[in-house]
């Protein structure tokens, strides 16, 4: 979930069920019995699908309603309280990432094509 979430931030969770595609979630994990806190990305056949921030493939799992425990409302960096953007905002923020990282990939194989001519 990086650059949203970073290794050691506290995670203040709302206990709800009300959830929509660009909430960050806290779910049970089912392959590995593990908690996870991902994006929603949409609702399909009774299930979420979701992605990490810094993932460029959606997981290869469905989440069931069941396995959620609520969504990231802010965590707190550093004695800092920040929100998150989540709902609608949160899912473009997400595309943001992804184009950014895609961006920056291209980039780079540019840049390297250009210095291998010099």
């Amino acid at each position: 979930m990086y650059p949203t979430l970073q290794h050691g931030d506290y995670l203040a969770i709302e206990f709800t069920k009300k959830i929509k595609a660009g909430d960050i979630i806290l779910f049970n994990n089912n392959q590995d019995q593990t908690f996870t806190v991902h994006r929603v990305l949409r609702y399909k056949n009774s299930s979420y699908i979701t992605r990490g921030d810094n993932n460029r493939a959606k997981d290869n799992f469905l989440v069931k309603p069941n396995l959620i425990h609520g969504k990231v409302i802010y965590l707190i960096r550093n004695s800092k309280k920040i929100y998150v953007l989540n709902g609608f905002l949160g899912y473009i923020l997400h595309y943001i990432l992804i184009l950014r990282k895609i961006f920056s990939f291209v980039c780079s194989k540019f840049y390297r094509q250009i210095m291998r001519l010099l």
